[in-house]
C-alpha cells in the first residue's frame, strides 16, 4: 500500500512539472516571448528523477505480478506431480494387494487339500488290522515270521466317521443328553470290529468327564452324558485315537426352565395335573390353537412332549410378544413341524389308528355292580406315540433351535426384538377329519 501511494504521489508531481514545461514551451527550450525558459535545471532534474522512479515502480509492479504468476504455476505443477505420485502409489499398492490375495487363495486351497488328506493319512494305520489265517511252527525258518494272512480294512476310520444330534451343540443341566456316532471304514461304509476304540470326553477348564458309550455292534454308537452346571463345554470325539471331523464340538449347556402355559382359547384346551399337561379339543374350523407362557421372563431351554394317536398334526414351538390388548402388534418367531413327517408316512397302515373304536372288552376283577354282574369297560385300540421336543434360545446368535429327540429332525430360526418381552408359546393344528380320533395331548416336561 505504501508503494502504491508513493507511486501516485510521484506521478502527480511529475504530471504537474510536465504540464508546466508544456505550457512554457519547454519542449523548444524557449518561453512564449522567444526567450529561454526560466525553469531551473533542478526542476528538470527532479522531473527526470520522478519519471525514472515512476518507470521503476511500474517495472517493479510488473515483476511482482510475474513472480506471483510464476509462484502459482510452480505450486500447480507441484500439486499435479504429487497427485500423479499418489495415483501411482495407489496403483502399485493395489497391484501388490491383488498379488497377495491371489497367492493367498492358492495357498488356502493347497492348505485345505492338505488338511483334507491329513486325517486319512494319520489314521491309516489305526483303521487296519492283521488277520491271521494260519499259525504254525516252522523249524526251518527259525526266528522268522511264521504267521501269514491278509490286511483287513474293516476297522473304523476317524476321518470317515461322524457324529450327529442336538446333544453335540446343546444340552440342559441335570438332564441326560445323547447324540449318535457313526463309524465308517476307509471306503466310507458303515463298519465295526471288536478292535475299534471309541472315546468321548467332555472338557471345560478343570472339568474332564468321560461319556457313556453304548455300542450297537453295527457301526453306530449312542453317547450319553449329563452335566450339572450351565456353560460352554467342549466334546472331544475320537475313533481309534483320532478326532472325527469337527471335533471338538462346542456344546452350550442351559439351565432348564419349567414353563407354565395359559391357553389363548379356553374352550379348546383342557388342563390336567396342575397345568402340567393339556388335552386339545378338536374345533370345526381347524385353525391353529396357541398356548402362551404365563411367565413374563423368557425361558432359554424348555421341553414339551406331544402324545398323539394321529399323525395329522402340525405344531409350532417358539417365542412371541403376545398381548391381548393389541393383537396386531404380536410378533412370533417359531419352528414348525409336521408330525406326519416325523412319525412316517406309513403310520396309518402300520398302526390301526384310523379305524373306529373296536368292541373289545375286558373284565375288571373284584368290581361288580349291585346286581352282581361284572362291569364291562370298552377299551380303545388306538396306539399313541410320543415325541419329545426340546427348545433352546441362543441369545448370542439370536437363534431359536428346536429338535425332536430321537429323530434327525431339527430346525432353526432367527428372532428379533426385546428378549424381555418374548415368552414361549406352542401352536397346534389337528386337521384329521375322523371324529373319533383321540385328542392330542401336550405334556410340559
Amino acid at each position: 500500500m505504501q508503494t502504491h501511494r508513493r507511486t501516485r504521489k510521484l506521478s502527480t508531481r511529475s504530471q504537474q512539472l510536465i504540464n508546466t514545461l508544456y505550457e512554457s514551451g519547454a519542449d523548444s527550450g524557449l518561453d512564449s516571448s522567444g526567450e529561454e525558459s526560466t525553469h531551473s535545471s533542478e526542476e528538470i532534474s527532479e522531473l527526470y528523477f520522478i519519471t525514472d522512479s515512476t518507470v521503476n515502480m511500474r517495472a517493479f509492479n510488473e515483476l511482482d505480478t510475474n513472480i506471483e504468476q510464476l509462484r502459482k504455476e510452480i505450486i500447480r505443477a507441484c500439486d499435479n506431480l504429487v497427485r500423479a505420485v499418489e495415483q501411482r502409489k495407489e496403483a502399485l499398492l493395489q497391484h501388490v494387494e491383488n498379488i497377495r490375495n491371489e497367492k493367498a487363495e492358492n495357498l488356502k486351497a493347497e492348505k485345505d487339500n492338505l488338511n483334507y488328506l491329513k486325517p486319512s493319512m494319520l489314521d491309516m494305520g489305526s483303521c487296519l488290522r492283521f488277520v491271521v489265517d494260519e499259525a504254525r511252527e516252522d523249524t526251518s525258518l527259525y526266528n522268522m515270521i511264521h504267521e501269514y494272512g491278509c490286511i483287513d480294512e474293516g476297522r473304523a476310520s476317524a476321518s470317515k466317521s461322524g457324529a450327529k444330534g442336538i446333544g453335540l451343540r446343546f444340552a440342559i443341566a441335570d438332564e441326560a443328553t445323547q447324540f449318535e456316532l457313526i463309524t465308517r471304514n476307509n471306503c466310507g461304509e458303515t463298519s465295526w470290529v471288536e478292535q475299534d476304540q471309541v472315546d468321548v470326553t467332555i472338557k471345560k477348564e478343570n472339568i474332564h468327564q468321560k461319556c457313556g458309550v453304548k455300542n450297537n455292534c453295527n457301526g453306530s454308537y449312542n453317547v450319553f452324558y449329563e452335566l450339572h452346571e450351565p456353560g460352554l463345554y467342549e466334546i472331544h470325539v475320537k475313533v481309534n485315537g483320532c478326532h472325527v471331523p469337527d471335533s471338538p464340538f462346542r456344546c452350550n449347556v442351559f439351565e432348564k426352565h419349567n414353563v407354565s402355559f395359559l391357553d389363548d382359547t379356553q374352550d379348546e384346551w383342557t388342563f390336567q395335573n396342575g397345568e402340567k399337561s393339556a388335552l386339545f379339543e378338536k374345533n370345526e374350523h381347524q385353525h391353529t390353537s396357541k398356548l402362551y407362557s404365563k411367565d413374563n421372563t423368557s425361558a432359554r431351554a424348555w421341553k414339551v412332549r406331544v402324545n398323539t394317536a394321529c399323525p395329522k398334526i402340525k405344531v409350532k414351538f417358539g417365542y412371541s410378544n403376545h398381548t391381548k390388548l393389541i393383537p396386531d402388534l404380536t410378533e412370533e418367531y417359531f419352528c414348525k413341524f409336521d408330525l406326519n413327517d416325523l412319525l412316517g408316512n406309513d403310520y396309518s397302515t402300520s398302526i390301526p389308528n384310523h379305524h373306529t373304536y373296536a368292541d373289545s372288552h375286558y373284565h375288571k376283577h373284584n368290581r361288580r355292580t349291585k346286581h352282581g354282574k361284572t362291569r364291562e369297560r370298552k377299551q380303545s385300540t388306538y396306539h399313541r406315540s410320543s415325541l419329545n421336543f426340546v427348545i433352546f434360545q441362543d441369545t448370542t446368535e439370536k437363534l431359536i433351535h428346536v429338535a425332536a429327540e430321537g429323530t434327525e429332525h431339527e430346525k432353526t430360526t432367527s428372532f428379533k426384538g426385546d428378549l424381555q418381552k418374548l415368552v414361549p408359546f406352542i401352536g397346534i393344528k389337528h386337521f384329521c377329519k375322523n371324529s373319533n380320533c383321540p385328542r392330542p395331548q401336550l405334556v410340559f416336561a
